[in-house]
């Protein structure tokens, strides 16, 4: 499951919902480049498993990414990272998040 555990976390803690720490998270490592064009990310099941989730936090989650244009989806193929949208939608993504006050 490559590195992604490194990169996402769940903090029980958090006031922040853990769809949003997982979009959060994948974002970071497109940024950093710890995630990476074409990289293939875990399946749903494989994530919920790995961060003892539920499956609607990584379809959620997973959703607003495809929504945003971080990633995309094949049937039967999985999810995969588009680096080339990702850079410039990370910028409108943070943007959005200020302007609703949702930092």
């Amino acid at each position: 499951m490559k590195n992604y555990l490194k990169i996402v976390r769940i903090d029980e803690k958090s006031m922040k919902p853990k769809y949003r720490q997982v979009i959060d998270a994948i974002i970071y490592g497109v940024e950093t480049e710890q995630i990476r064009d074409g990289d293939h990310l875990p399946s749903i099941h494989d994530f919920c498993v790995a961060l003892d989730v539920s499956k609607n936090v990584i379809e959620k989650a997973y959703n607003e990414l495809k929504v945003l244009g971080f990633i995309s989806s094949y049937q039967g193929k999985g999810h995969f990272v588009q680096r080339v949208k990702a850079q410039h939608e990370v910028h409108v993504y943070h943007e959005l998040l200020t302007n609703y006050n949702l930092t």
